[in-house]
């Protein structure tokens, strides 16, 4: 990977951990105890280590030295590994204070012995396949990525390049929101990388304004899942804003060599404002890694943050963001109950906010509460929020919704399947077919794929009838039709193809309609041939049903014409 692809090598190379003796003025005018001892104690040891290699040094005994010295570099390593690891708790107890776990209903400790679900939050899956179903949002609908995209919006023209540096970054912010509508996430790391440089030239090294850009090149790092960058980032950004906060009781201008000085009090409020959202990017990054110790106390720290801030000075949507963050927290601790409880909690503070039921994000709660009872095998909770969900998309009635209305019956119909409820699992999977078809067209592979697992329910059900004939004869021109759309997508001679040809050709054996069974038969058998070869599994099971389906065909012609 370039080194254009990842600002991170290049942008404030100055930033490096360093072992326990470094300067921690970041923390505040005063450090904190255990830091301070940490130094006093190191200080001590190399005092006595040096009077004891003098007094080696004085008898000859040179190697003493240098075997010191190897074993020192060795645990200095060890020592900017540990600080890198622990960087992150550093800065929480610094926020805290002492009582950091008092009304916490789990401790730090009981995190790293709980069992961890490593499938990710359902807001962060994601698949690069065409056909899956997914959820989506009005900023991911086909509307927005095929917007046609200015080759400019990727950097500074010459001309742009010629302006002061104030109008410059008015610019780029421009150039940033609509790199974001279009989810061009790596773009917007180059300009914010600029947009840094920027900053600092107009108002120095520590600015509330630096602490955003981080914050947004951390948020656009783990939407792309760079995980190990987006963490980098977001530590600087807070630690930024911890070094401004803990700074505060210095009634002065900061920056005072920039050309725009800032207010410190001004900055110290901003900084208590953007601190919640730091730490919540920061938990969901950690969440996706895995790291719960991390994720926790960050998500910890940002409500304790929030509920800090006088009533007017909070941002709206925050508390929604980190009781739904903290459920995902819980769910991959399989701590179902407390899981269901902040998601209780997000859906109230939505309700509040919005003042109606009938919002995305109400939907996207139940949802959330769905896939919780699925983890917790209370199947008939999961279909009864999945069905609440669906109700408020259903009502919102935007493309999208309606969309995503789909794809929760497809959810629906997914779970009743799996209960062998068959009618319920064709009711569900119909309505998805019709949804998902209304959106993309009938020829599209998620509609395709929806409309083959409404066909084979059709197909499942009536074999679980003892091959019911009024079923049968609904599966037949149910596949027909699948065959259609799949040769319009596939072409007449794909695989996809002769996999329905020999369904149908099943379907009709199972009717007893010999003659159209080889006729479908031979089509696939020839398809398969053609595709992967005489010696193929496929093919030779093909040709295996075809001359059986001769052989019974052959007998049923000699029994009619006997009679």
């Amino acid at each position: 990977m370039s080194k254009e692809e990842l600002p991170l090598d290049i942008e404030d190379s100055y930033y490096q951990h360093q072992p326990i003796l470094q300067d921690f003025s970041y923390f505040g005018y005063y450090p904190p105890k255990h830091i301070v001892d940490a130094q006093q104690a190191v200080k001590s040891k190399l005092i006595r280590s040096a009077k004891k290699e003098a007094a080696a040094s004085s008898s000859g005994k040179s190697t003493l030295r240098y075997k010191k010295l190897q074993e020192q570099a060795k645990k200095t390593k060890e020592t900017i590994k540990n600080e890198r690891e622990n960087d992150i708790m550093h800065m929480l107890r610094i926020l805290k204070g002492p009582d950091t776990e008092k009304d916490d209903p789990i401790s730090f400790e009981e995190i790293r012995n709980l069992p961890i679900d490593n499938e990710p939050p359902t807001s962060s899956r994601s698949s690069r396949s065409e056909s899956s179903i997914t959820y989506v949002s009005k900023q991911q609908s086909p509307v927005k990525t095929t917007r046609f995209e200015d080759p400019k919006l990727f950097s500074l023209t010459d001309r742009e390049d010629l302006l002061p540096p104030k109008q410059k970054l008015l610019v780029l912010e421009s150039k940033i929101t609509r790199l974001k509508e279009l989810n061009k996430h790596q773009a917007v790391v180059d300009l914010r990388t600029m947009a840094i440089a920027l900053t600092k030239l107009l108002y120095g090294g520590q600015s509330v304004r630096l602490a955003e850009h981080y914050l947004d090149i951390g948020d656009s790092y783990t939407k792309i899942k760079a995980y190990e960058q987006a963490s980098s980032y977001l530590k600087k950004g807070l630690m930024l804003l911890t070094q401004i906060i803990s700074n505060q009781s210095f009634p002065k201008l900061i920056n005072e060599g920039a050309p725009e000085v800032l207010d410190i009090e001004l900055e110290y409020q901003d900084a208590r404002k953007l601190l919640p959202h730091v730490l919540l990017q920061c938990g969901k990054c950690y969440i996706d890694q895995g790291l719960m110790k991390e994720a926790y106390g960050c998500l910890k720290e940002a409500k304790r943050q929030v509920d800090a801030l006088e009533e007017d000075e909070r941002d709206v949507t925050i508390t929604f963001d980190i009781s739904l963050q903290l459920s995902y927290l819980y769910t991959r601790m399989q701590r179902y109950d407390v899981s269901l409880a902040h998601l209780i909690q997000a859906w109230e503070s939505k309700l509040n906010m919005s003042g109606t039921s009938t919002h995305p994000d109400i939907a996207k709660v139940f949802r959330e509460m769905a896939y919780v009872h699925i983890k917790n095998g209370t199947t008939n909770e999961a279909i009864e929020n999945f069905q609440k969900a669906k109700k408020v998309y259903e009502d919102l009635g935007t493309g999208v919704d309606l969309l995503n209305a789909a794809v929760t019956s497809y959810t629906i119909a997914g779970l009743y399947r799996e209960s062998q409820n068959l009618n319920k699992s064709i009711e569900f999977y119909q309505d998805a077919s019709k949804g998902v078809e209304s959106y993309y067209g009938p020829y599209h592979k998620k509609t395709i794929r929806v409309f083959e697992k409404f066909a084979s329910s059709v197909l499942e059900d009536a074999q679980a009838r003892d091959n019911d004939r009024e079923g049968l004869t609904r599966a037949i021109l149910i596949y027909k039709e699948l065959q259609k759309r799949k040769t319009k997508l596939h072409g007449s001679d794909s695989q996809e193809v002769a996999v329905t040809l020999e369904t149908l050709g099943d379907i009709e054996y199972a009717m007893e309609s010999y003659a159209n069974a080889l006729l479908y038969y031979e089509k696939a058998w020839l398809l398969c041939e053609e595709i992967l070869g005489s010696s193929s599994y496929n093919t030779i099971s093909l040709n295996e049903k075809r001359t059986r389906t001769k052989q019974v065909a052959k007998q049923q012609e000699e029994e009619d014409l006997r009679l």
